[in-house]
């Protein structure tokens, strides 16, 4: 697994959860379950559950 870097090469820190499922999903898509959903700034998150989504 690619860590994400800068453009100095340095690491990215991210406050993203290693247990979190990560799924990409296209906007029109994403309409159908947006009640779902609560969005931050790292992206959409599933009530209750931690299931980050992005939209491509």
């Amino acid at each position: 697994m690619t860590k994400k870097v800068d453009n100095y090469n340095n690491p990215i820190k991210t406050n993203y959860n290693k247990e979190a499922n990560i799924i990409y999903y296209q906007l029109e898509d994403l309409k159908h379950i947006k009640a779902f959903l609560i969005k931050r700034k790292v992206g959409y998150w599933v009530k209750k559950h931690i299931l980050i989504i992005k939209v491509i």
